[in-house]
């Protein structure tokens, strides 16, 4: 673990990260005009759309690979990747850039990641679970999470007789914060109704396989009871 990130942390630990499957870690970068620009730039460039909610998709959440052709891309990305240096042995993927226009829908709630053996075998070991970032580029980020939605998405023999369903939960970010979430976190993106853009990536586990642009969605591939825990 980075040295940085433990000062962040000197009042708190991950426990939210492994308890509700998401942690904000406010204010923790500093995001020059210049870098800003450049996002905004090749944010218009090039994009493929990403799934949205039910129905024809609207193709107003589009994603686009960072090209790190400039020395300032190049430093800032480096910079984020040295603060959450979590696991060295994990493998960070390309970096997206998320762009939303406005009027963009909310996406169902999935996982980035489909359940597996190799991402069971992980699931209580907090030091190897596979973790993604999102990094927002402006105030008034927001992703939809299923607080302690964590392990029974990919092991459903862990929901007790009588466990209370989950509700969404938004959390909001501003500029200079960074959300980490684990791979098991049910999640979806917010819909907006302003222009937004934001940083994507991962920190994959090399012995955890992660098949890239595919997500598992709860209301299509989860069994029953997973899906009637939760709630949208």
């Amino acid at each position: 673990m980075s040295h940085l990130l433990q000062s962040l942390q000197s009042l708190q630990s991950l426990q939210s990260l492994h308890t509700n499957g998401f942690q904000v870690f406010k204010g923790v970068l500093d995001i020059p005009d210049n870098v800003f620009k450049e996002f905004k730039k090749q944010s218009l460039e090039n994009t493929r759309p990403i799934f949205n909610n039910n129905g024809k998709n609207d193709n107003k959440r589009q994603q686009v690979t960072v090209k790190k052709n400039k020395k300032c891309i190049k430093e800032f990305l480096q910079s984020i990747e040295n603060l959450v240096n979590i696991n060295s042995k994990f493998k960070i993927s390309s970096w997206v850039i998320i762009h939303s226009s406005s009027g963009c829908k909310e996406q169902k709630a999935h996982c980035d990641y489909v359940p597996s053996p190799d991402l069971l075998n992980v699931l209580d070991d907090n030091d190897n679970i596979p973790l993604a970032i999102l990094v927002p580029l402006m105030d008034n980020t927001t992703l939809n999470v299923w607080p302690r939605s964590i392990k029974i998405c990919i092991d459903s023999d862990r929901i007790q007789e009588g466990q209370r369903p989950i509700r969404k939960k938004t959390v909001k970010l501003n500029k200079g914060s960074i959300l980490l979430f684990r791979a098991d976190c049910i999640h979806s993106g917010d819909a907006f109704d302003k222009e937004n853009i934001r940083l994507h990536a991962y920190f994959d586990n090399p012995n955890v396989k992660r098949t890239r642009n595919r997500t598992w969605t709860i209301s299509d591939l989860a069994p029953e009871k997973v899906q009637k825990m939760i709630l949208v």
